[in-house]
């Protein structure tokens, strides 16, 4: 009684769900390059960052 109450009735259907996006093969070769490209860049920088720290620490 309460449910009913807040939630009212459902009998309004859901629109239907519109078609997922298409992924070509250049897109997802540029995004996975550029993923490759970004743990490589953070590996050099993290490394980096322990030579200097342990240069730091001394």
């Amino acid at each position: 009684m309460i449910q009913v109450f807040l939630l009212g009735t459902r009998r309004k259907r859901l629109p239907a769900p519109s078609p997922l996006p298409t992924v070509t093969e250049a897109e997802a070769r540029t995004w996975f390059d550029g993923w490759w490209a970004g743990l490589a860049v953070g590996s050099v920088i993290g490394a980096c960052l322990g030579v200097i720290a342990s240069v730091v620490k001394g």
